[in-house]
């Protein structure tokens, strides 16, 4: 499972800050040179597994303004279908053209592993995303503005015409609750055993989902 290794460097002009990776299986009781023996296979095809080396840290300046110079490096592992022995203890991640890219971890112990990828479509989850945040805007501002001219009058007397608010309001309102809806129903990539145990990390996240009894969480 040999591949070449990429970095990729990020310039930020404050103070740096990272997020954290939920494990999902829990803390891994093997030492760092521990490997576990797996097989990959995938139902999108092109899939990679992509492995996280790390993450490394500078400072300097730009035009007189201090930088902070994050560099992430990354190793193409292999493209699924494939086997090899992974390090136990590392940070992977599968990512395909068009596939929602997912991180997970292996679970602890050294034993062979049957590795499942359900890939989920990232450009509709962009486009579902996206459509939600730009119609939650018109919705707001259409509100705000149906709410301050509505109890206005113009320089005659009239109400002021606030239909085209009243129809942002509800055209706004009404794509960002099926933007909503189709984020719920919308199939996440899912990286999983054989015996349909999640290493991913939304797997230690709450979802919503629709049943018969109404929305759970």
């Amino acid at each position: 499972m040999n591949a070449p290794v990429f970095s990729t460097a990020l310039l930020l002009l404050s103070s740096l800050s990272a997020s954290g990776h939920a494990d999902v299986i829990g803390t891994a009781s093997s030492t760092p040179t521990a490997t576990t023996k797996v097989k990959i296979l995938s139902d999108w095809p092109g899939t990679e597994v992509i492995r996280n080396l790390g993450t490394s840290y500078g400072y300097g300046s730009i035009g007189g303004r201090g930088v902070s110079i994050t560099v992430l490096h990354f190793e193409r592992l292999c493209r699924a279908p494939c086997t090899g022995a992974l390090q136990t203890e590392g940070r992977y991640f599968v990512e395909a053209p068009g596939m929602q890219a997912r991180a997970f971890r292996l679970p602890p112990g050294s034993h062979p592993l049957d590795i499942n990828v359900r890939g989920g479509n990232g450009v509709a989850l962009g486009a579902l995303t996206l459509s939600g945040t730009v119609s939650a805007l018109v919705g707001i501002t259409g509100g705000v503005l149906w709410g301050v001219f509505g109890s206005k009058r113009d320089s005659q007397g009239a109400p002021y015409d606030t239909t085209n608010y009243q129809a942002m309001t509800f055209i706004g309102g009404g794509v960002l609750v099926a933007s909503i809806v189709g984020l719920v129903l919308l199939k996440r990539t899912h990286v999983e055993t054989a015996d349909g145990v999640r290493l991913d990390a939304s797997a230690s996240r709450s979802k919503v989902r629709i049943t018969a009894s109404g929305l759970t969480f």
